[in-house]
Order: structure tokens, then sequence, then C-alpha cells
């Protein structure tokens, strides 16, 4: 009776030990997924933010070559007026 009733407690540890493994493994999946995800959500932004100010950085220089350009051609202007 006590020898059954051990045998019956280590199974029943067993099983135990065996369901907590399967949902420490799960858990493990799960967050091994949700921290790829958040990486690659962050890294679209990123991504988005570096292309943007990659346009902002030429539109900038083209629009400081635009004055530039202005800027002589209003001091040719002035030439010619005061000429």
């Amino acid at each position: 009776m006590l020898s059954s009733m051990v045998t019956k407690h280590h199974n029943q540890l067993k099983i135990k030990k065996e369901e907590i493994e399967t949902k420490r493994n799960e858990a493990i999946d799960s967050s091994v997924d949700f921290t790829s995800n958040l990486v690659n959500h962050l890294n679209d932004g990123v991504a988005k933010t570096y292309l943007n100010q990659r346009k902002l950085d030429s539109e900038s220089k083209q629009l400081v070559q635009n004055v530039a350009q202005f800027e002589r051609s209003v001091n040719q202007w002035l030439g010619l007026m005061n000429g």
C-alpha cells in the first residue's frame, strides 16, 4: 500500500515536472517571438528615420546651392541696376 502510494506520488511528480518543462519552453518561445517582433518593429522605424534624414540632408544641400545661385543672380542684377 505504501509503496503504491510512493510510486503514484513519483509518477505525479514526473507528470508535473514535464508540464512545468513544457510551459517553460512555451514561455521561452513566446519571449523569443516577442523580442524578435519588437526588434523588427523598432528597426523599421529606425530605417525610415534614417532615410528621412538622408532626404533632409540632400534637400538642405540643394537649398544652400539654390540660395547661393539666387544671391549671385541678385548681385548681378544689382550691378546692372547700379551701373
